[in-house]
């Protein structure tokens, strides 16, 4: 069977930025220590880096200006290109490769390479050159798809290889600080799939929700059709521990964010007609509710590393942008009305949170709102620079 790859976008939520927008676009950029590449929903489609931020909503890849003064531009070194020819223009990606990452200002993406089995980890620079593969995962694995997600110098890798007996999927962590070290294995459904005969229907299956600097959180997912069971693990990095941290039927389309050794989870029901806001004390494993939160139909909610997003929704007259800080409070409610457009979370900084259109499904960013304003409840919509 012919190798393919499952791509698995749960879109919305972060990527980084490190200056301001609206009136604040021109000035300087404060760096952060914080990596907000952890903070999407869009995996693969966003990266943060010191010097601008790389989207690859399709199939060519663009580069944002910190400065926020332009829209983004074609990533090409090639001033005379035309950018149609994949083999030439460097904002094409290699051939089979999947998905965009950032971390230590370089840029980095997984490809299903021609002529060899397993996946290439490659990096490459900043300006779309200098591509070289630094290892080759999986080098046994011929017959598979994946699903990929990156934070904080690490990507997981979903790998479900097709056997006789059903697709064994097993969860790997990887460093891009030491991309050639053995992966460390999070989760496997080997056993399970042997057990099962060929009937592979309940079968445990993981989903990547948070991928940090010091914690990855994953939710697998087991039982029959219609009475599918959660379970929420932490995998804490240093430590090497997993924690089950919540089992229920909750919502697996929620958000997390780690704060020091609370979890702030954002969960929803399966027809999107209420939000909660909880935390989990990670050491003692104990689940508080913060609040309910009310929201309109088609509503979702996105965090970061210090709110809570509620966006999106399914009628464009009613559009707004609602946001809570962590104890729940609400912060400011903002009409969208105006744009013609519900917005839907896209990437965050320390100073500044961007949205995409949600209505048309568009990827690129068209407005930001700034954190200092919402610290003081006074925030607008800034439109962004769009291209042609």
């Amino acid at each position: 069977m012919r190798k393919a790859i499952d791509i698995l976008l749960i879109c919305c939520l972060a990527l980084a930025f490190l200056s301001g927008c609206g009136d604040k676009a021109g000035q300087d950029v404060t760096l952060s220590s914080t990596d907000f590449n952890q903070y999407l929903n869009c995996q693969g489609t966003y990266g943060c880096t010191d010097q601008g931020w790389y989207i690859k909503p399709y199939e060519q890849l663009y580069y944002l200006a910190s400065d926020l003064k332009s829209p983004p531009v074609i990533l090409c070194a090639r001033a005379d290109c035309d950018h149609s020819d994949p083999q030439t223009c460097t904002s094409y990606l290699t051939e089979g490769s999947y998905g965009i990452y950032a971390w230590n200002n370089m840029l980095y993406y997984l490809c299903m390479p021609l002529g060899h089995d397993g996946i290439d980890l490659y990096q490459m620079g900043l300006d779309g050159q200098d591509r070289k593969v630094l290892v080759n995962l999986f080098p046994g694995a011929n017959n598979y798809s994946y699903v990929a997600d990156g934070g904080g110098g690490y990507l997981t890798v979903a790998l479900s290889e097709y056997t006789v007996n059903g697709d064994v999927t097993t969860l790997y962590l990887i460093s891009l600080a030491d991309p050639t070290a053995e992966p460390a294995v999070l989760f496997s459904n080997e056993e399970q799939v042997v057990a099962a005969q060929g009937d592979t229907s309940q079968i445990p299956r993981p989903y990547v929700m948070h991928v940090g600097e010091e914690w990855v959180f994953y939710n697998v997912e087991s039982g029959p059709t219609g009475a599918r069971s959660n379970s929420l693990y932490g995998y804490e990095i240093a430590t090497g521990e997993t924690k089950l941290l919540v089992e229920d039927t909750f919502f697996i389309g929620g958000d997390l964010s780690p704060v020091g050794d609370t979890l702030y989870w954002y969960d929803t029901d399966y027809d999107l007609t209420y939000g909660r806001l909880n935390q989990i004390d990670l050491e003692s494993g104990e689940i508080t509710l913060i609040r309910d939160i009310p929201i309109q139909a088609g509503e979702s909610g996105s965090l970061d590393d210090r709110y809570l997003y509620i966006s999106a929704g399914d009628n464009v007259e009613t559009a707004r942008l609602v946001v809570y800080d962590f104890q729940g409070n609400e912060v400011q409610t903002l009409s969208c009305a105006e744009l013609g457009m519900n917005l839907g979370y896209a990437f965050s900084s320390d100073s500044v949170v961007c949205f995409r259109n949600f209505t048309s499904r568009d990827l690129m960013p068209v407005c930001c709102v700034d954190k200092d304003e919402l610290d003081e409840g006074k925030a607008e919509i800034h439109l962004l620079p769009q291209g042609e």
